[in-house]
């Protein structure tokens, strides 16, 4: 036997879930850092990002 305590199957359920919940938010953050990688490597979007930033008080 083993020295690891057992963990129930509705615990399992729960962290398999959060597990899900935190993949599809890195998900999300990848594409919008992808989405801004873009955006500033764009020399024509360079002007309209700098002016965004300006107007939200220089947070994006």
């Amino acid at each position: 036997m083993s020295n690891e305590p057992v963990v129930g199957n509705s615990e399992v359920k729960t962290l398999e879930e959060r597990v899900r919940e935190l993949e599809r938010m890195l998900g999300r953050k990848t594409l919008e850092a992808e989405i801004s990688r873009e955006d500033f490597q764009s020399p024509d979007n360079k002007t309209d990002i700098a002016a965004t930033l300006v107007a939200q008080g220089g947070s994006r």
